[in-house]
């Protein structure tokens, strides 16, 4: 999932059994490069602490790409604006649910992601600067919000 302060820019869920490597996540950031491919911004990009997230070959992508790299709290491992508060949100839209296949997985995906407004996606990304100052004010050590 890739998103801004406008909501979605793409997401993707992935075939059963396959894993996310760092070839994989940099096929992913060209789908996002061509979803963006109409934006004239530039791209300040902040991803989480994951292997295939750090790795050489993604660095590289980024690079590639044009894209600002914005450096993640290295001892915060949920301090993504994806982690705090859009899966957290999501976490809530999707419980009790049942899927027969993924189709309706999917549909219900795109529903909770249409059904949140521009200054949804907005104050999410807000929130990452107040979550950023208590990273400062615990000294990069790890806390609970």
């Amino acid at each position: 999932m890739w998103w801004d302060r406008r909501g979605p820019i793409f997401w993707e869920l992935l075939e059963q059994g396959k894993t996310v490597k760092s070839g994989v996540y940099c096929e992913q950031l060209d789908r996002v490069r061509r979803a963006l491919r109409n934006r004239r911004i530039p791209v300040i990009f902040l991803d989480d602490n994951a292997k295939p997230h750090r790795s050489r070959q993604t660095r590289q992508k980024v690079e590639d790409l044009g894209w600002e790299p914005l450096d993640h709290a290295p001892y915060s491992p949920d301090m993504a604006p994806s982690d705090f508060y859009l899966f957290r949100s999501l976490e809530h839209w999707l419980r009790g649910k049942k899927f027969k296949t993924i189709e309706e997985m999917r549909e219900s995906l795109e529903e909770f992601f249409d059904s949140k407004d521009r200054d949804w996606y907005r104050r999410g990304l807000t929130r990452l600067e107040e979550q950023w100052q208590k990273v400062i004010e615990n000294n990069g050590e790890y806390f609970d919000y």
